[in-house]
């Protein structure tokens, strides 16, 4: 599954689903499963982890406007990912 199709289809994927971007991993998280009240699809979250499997950061998908700015804001946590500092 490439990016695009992961970002498109996220809402109705299920919770674990993941995927490899540049060597990191997004992974669908349960965003109910602590919660009464079940959110909406545009809640849906995805964590970000890196190559040592640590979440970095988690995005909420229905913050962004458009793939591309979701990409936008993808590549700027992945450069600043201070785990590849010095590699």
């Amino acid at each position: 599954m490439k990016l695009q199709e992961f970002y498109n289809s996220v809402r109705s994927l299920t919770p674990g689903t993941e995927i490899t971007h540049n060597g990191y991993t997004l992974r669908k998280i349960d965003t109910n499963k602590d919660s009464e009240i079940i959110s909406s699809p545009d809640h849906s979250e995805v964590e970000i982890c890196n190559k040592d499997g640590q979440v970095i950061e988690i995005f909420t998908l229905g913050a962004f406007d458009s793939f591309q700015e979701f990409v936008y804001e993808l590549n700027k946590v992945l450069s600043n990912d201070s785990s590849t500092l010095g590699a």
